[in-house]
């Protein structure tokens, strides 16, 4: 492990870098290292992975909107709000995933019901 290696898995230990991007730039005269520019970043990717969702669901008819909570149930909800408003993108998509399948049966079983009824129509 090269000494760079060392002092940026040192400085993840003591400052928790989870959810953390770190940059490392480092000035050289070829023989000596000279300077050691270390940043650290917060990964905002979960947020804003979290916040497109959110603009989504708003462009939701209310109705349909509806239609899903009430399929998902109270503690399934929760469930899926914890993951999408967490900090952990995984988690972000996770919650992403469950809604939208339940969507996608909303809309599936409302399209069936008025292929149903459209023959009626004629």
């Amino acid at each position: 492990m090269s000494k760079i290696d060392e002092l940026l898995k040192k400085v993840g230990a003591d400052f928790n870098l989870e959810n953390k991007k770190v940059k490392a730039i480092v000035s050289s005269d070829g023989d000596k290292i000279i300077n050691i520019r270390i940043e650290v970043l917060e990964d905002n990717s979960a947020k804003i992975e979290s916040e497109k969702f959110q603009e989504y669901v708003n462009t939701l008819p209310d109705d349909l909107f509806m239609s899903v909570l009430d399929l998902m149930g109270e503690d399934e909800v929760k469930r899926v709000n914890d993951c999408i408003f967490s900090n952990n993108l995984e988690s972000v998509r996770a919650g992403i995933h469950k809604f939208k399948k339940v969507l996608r049966k909303v809309i599936n079983d409302r399209l069936n019901e008025l292929n149903s009824i459209l023959p009626s129509c004629n």
